[in-house]
């Protein structure tokens, strides 16, 4: 969840007609350390650019993090903000659909309506992201090893090490494994 400071709203200029398939996509503006700074633009799905949807888990609201949409400042959960941090680093991608920060929480009618094109939404998506989280835990390893798994170039047969073991389980236990949600959103994408 999303929170603003000020009178004026980040939704405000950019509202969406719940009579038509209308989302907000992110864009993050800089790929400089320091403030994230981002734009929203309204687009209706079938004529959306290619986008990523996110997959994540909100985490805690203890500690929120600042960023800038559209020249206001926004606060974020830190799942999210790490996120952004690390596609800002990376530019993975130019627009971004998350629903903590797309879609207006505070705004009940908004939410409803957005909650029920999720479906939409997400096969919409060119990609869905699954975002784990930071790095911890040794999961760049248990990473490393899916991959290759994956690629064929390590046989499933063939045991993983205790190290490479110990890090799969820890990346199994992460809390988004126990979102029901991910079916859904997994599920619809491409």
């Amino acid at each position: 969840m999303s929170h603003q400071t000020g009178s004026k709203s980040v939704y405000t200029d950019i509202s969406l007609d719940p009579k038509t398939t209308s989302i907000r996509l992110l864009e993050i503006l800089d790929d400089k350390a320091g403030t994230i700074v981002c734009r929203f633009h309204r687009v209706c799905l079938e004529d959306a650019p290619g986008y990523t949807a996110l997959s994540y888990t909100w985490g805690s609201a203890k500690e929120a993090k600042e960023l800038l949409i559209d020249g206001t400042r926004v606060f974020v959960r830190q799942n999210v903000w790490n996120f952004l941090q690390q596609t800002r680093r990376d530019r993975t991608w130019k627009f971004i659909w998350i629903d903590a920060l797309c879609i207006d929480q505070g705004n009940p009618d908004e939410r409803n309506h957005q909650v029920k094109m999720m479906r939409a939404i997400y096969s919409s998506a060119d990609i869905v992201t699954v975002w784990l989280g930071e790095a911890a835990d040794d999961s760049d390893l248990a990473m490393r090893y899916i991959e290759r798994l994956a690629e064929g170039s390590v046989s499933a047969r063939r045991p993983c090490t205790w190290k490479q073991g110990r890090a799969i389980y820890a990346l199994t236990e992460r809390r988004y494994w126990k979102r029901i949600w991910i079916v859904q959103e997994i599920m619809l994408a491409k």
